[in-house]
């Protein structure tokens, strides 16, 4: 991973824990354990229909996961009830 320094957001990090998502009985997206810390930067390759898209928009939660959970900057993204996540 490449590192720059963040100075803005020193401490922040996303935590994705055990997170997965069906759509029509097939699984698009299970990740058992990932982190991101402050200072990563991270780049998601994968072909066509391989989650990239729908992990982000968990991790930002705009869809809601059937499993497991994402913490964002020290917040626990909800996968049953929204919560918003401070955009800077």
């Amino acid at each position: 991973m490449i590192k720059w320094k963040d100075t803005e957001n020193s401490n922040m990090e996303i935590r994705i824990r055990d997170l997965g998502k069906i759509y029509g009985g097939n699984t698009v997206l299970d990740i058992p354990d990932l982190t991101i810390n402050s200072g990563e930067l991270v780049g998601i390759v994968g072909n066509n229909g391989a989650g990239k898209t729908t992990m982000l928009r968990l991790i930002l939660d705009l869809i809601r996961a059937d499993k497991g959970y994402v913490i964002n900057n020290k917040q626990k993204v909800n996968p049953h009830c929204a919560v918003s996540i401070p955009l800077r």
